[in-house]
């Protein structure tokens, strides 16, 4: 029994990035070496944040704000966490109006994963991924110009 256990988390998505408007499956992969006997949750958090800057100087405030956050929460079987190699799937229903990564000058909209594993009285194993999100197809008429 560690005080701080150690496992390795990997985020595995179809083709690598999040289409908005869609759904993806995805998977939580997790690698423990050693057995981790007081394991009782594994929580996985998708945020999507925006940071903006305003004026300069004293006058300068940088606002951020959560866009979207959609958290899953996955409960371990009495015994704790056993060593091997786990693999957990993830239905990720993407919202159309999920703005898609930006970096601006002075602002940026980012979407990442947070991954906990709750260990009872140890220091949790913690990992965030980057998760990159492009816009969804779109439909229209177009009109002629002529």
């Amino acid at each position: 029994m560690s005080l701080f256990p150690t496992c390795r988390f990997e985020l595995l998505l179809q083709e690598g990035t999040l289409v908005a408007g869609t759904t993806h499956h995805a998977y939580l992969r997790v690698v423990a070496p050693v057995a981790i006997e007081r394991a009782e949750h594994l929580f996985i958090s998708f945020h999507t944040e925006a940071v903006a800057g305003y004026g300069s100087g004293k006058n300068r405030s940088v606002v951020s704000r959560t866009i979207f956050v959609m958290p899953f929460k996955v409960d371990i079987p009495p015994g704790g966490f056993p060593a091997g190699d786990y693999r957990y799937p993830i239905a990720l229903n993407v919202p159309e109006w999920l703005p898609p990564n930006f970096t601006g000058p002075d602002c940026h909209v980012r979407t990442h994963a947070d991954v906990r594993l709750g260990v009872d009285w140890a220091v949790d194993p913690t990992a965030s991924f980057p998760v990159p999100v492009r816009p969804g197809p779109r439909s229209g008429v177009r009109t002629p110009v002529s």
